[in-house]
């Protein structure tokens, strides 16, 4: 039986297997209508019927069943979903700025009309630039990006010792422009880069212009930076996703000339969510919405962010699905719904059983957890060192 993502979210997972809708307090959070709109724009009509040619990945398959998270019910009413066609009228939720009043009807502003076609607030990727690697794109990215011009402004034509990072930033410092350069990166995350993305992620933060002129949102990406990874990155590299906090449209947030357009801004934000970004000279889809966690301090505690993740399907670097290999993840075009398929086995049955929340803290342990990777080596394969200290020179006969 086939079992779709969305199947999963809306708690409906077909006609033989009652559904498990989520217990909530009876309302849909936007976070919640985020997930919804944005699983049922990745479900494939065709693969749920056929399965020739079918894209599947066995490896590294998850280590525990669905079923061994447990989530607190959260009230006795029901919460059910209808499907919707058309993603600029699904949001049909009364609007509030936060005291109770909702907003009024008017027409729609060009800046938000236009919001979903916006993309990552770049142009597309110059081809006179298309022998420049992952890495250096990146960071000329954030040059453009801090000083509000075009790609082609900050650097005209590539040389291969720009992967060099010293020999890089004396070419934006020597720029007649005379630009504005952001704090740099790391030497460590720059090698990194370099060779394999291993341990270094990708992150940006998404504002809201406050004049009239221009896209709505505005993108700024943060240096590469060296962390523990998480699955997701191990598996596929970590130049496949890009972390991005988003503001909540709110009245409080918005400019002054937008705030009559809350209803507007909300449809067309989903709009952009769902919507592919081209980024680089890569293909982005969004996978992952969720509600940033507040820090401790006055500043981080009075702020209302989304983590938004975005996974690149395909694009500049990586290899066509033609030529797909199961140890070579890494570098193959796939799909959100691919990496959905590998990583949440859906095939299997204990699986297919659970409630979307369960998906939901799986996604989260897969994009968010950090952890280092572990290695299970079987006792009988490691020899010991008889001519260390405290080891009989002479070899146990049992080989232990």
């Amino acid at each position: 039986m086939h079992t779709s993502f969305t199947s999963m979210i809306t708690g409906a997972e077909g006609s033989d297997r009652p559904g498990q809708p989520y217990h909530s307090s009876g309302t849909i959070s936007l976070d919640d209508e985020i997930l919804i709109q944005a699983a049922r724009m990745y479900d494939a009509p065709s693969d749920a019927n056929t399965t020739e040619g079918a894209y599947q990945v066995n490896e590294e398959p998850l280590s525990q069943p669905l079923n061994d998270l447990s989530l607190e019910s959260h009230g006795p009413e029901q919460v059910h979903f209808t499907a919707a066609s058309d993603i600029n009228a699904t949001w049909t939720a009364p609007l509030t700025d936060g005291d109770g009043a909702g907003t009024s009807r008017s027409p729609e502003h060009h800046q938000v009309r236009d919001l979903p076609n916006g993309g990552l607030c770049m142009e597309e990727f110059p081809r006179s630039l298309a022998a420049m690697p992952f890495h250096v794109r990146y960071e000329c990215a954030r040059v453009a990006l801090h000083n509000r011009i075009s790609l082609l402004d900050v650097m005209s034509s590539y040389r291969a010792s720009y992967s060099d990072y010293d020999i890089l930033w004396k070419s934006f410092r020597e720029n007649p422009r005379k630009l504005k350069l952001p704090p740099p990166c790391s030497a460590r995350a720059w090698r990194a880069a370099s060779h394999n993305f291993d341990g270094v992620t990708m992150r940006g933060t998404i504002t809201i212009n406050q004049s009239n002129i221009g896209p709505i949102f505005r993108l700024n990406l943060e240096p590469l930076l060296t962390e523990t990874s998480c699955r997701f990155q191990r598996v596929f590299g970590g130049d496949r996703f890009l972390y991005l906090e988003v503001p909540y449209l709110e009245r409080k947030g918005v400019p002054e000339h937008l705030k009559s357009q809350l209803e507007h801004l909300l449809k067309r934000y989903l709009g952009w969510l769902c919507k592919e970004k081209n980024f680089l000279g890569r293909t982005w889809s969004t996978f992952h919405v969720a509600p940033k966690k507040r820090g401790k301090g006055r500043k981080e505690r009075s702020e209302r962010v989304q983590r938004v993740v975005l996974f690149a399907t395909q694009g500049t670097g990586l290899s066509k699905r033609e030529l797909f290999s199961p140890g070579n993840l890494r570098r193959i075009e796939a799909s959100v719904s691919d990496m959905f398929k590998w990583f949440l086995t859906l095939e299997d049955p204990l699986n297919r059983a659970q409630s979307y929340c369960k998906a939901y803290a799986r996604l989260d342990l897969g994009t968010l957890m950090k952890e280092l990777s572990s290695l299970l080596a079987d006792t009988r394969r490691i020899l010991a060192d008889h001519t260390s200290a405290g080891f009989s020179a002479k070899p146990n006969p049992m080989g232990t």
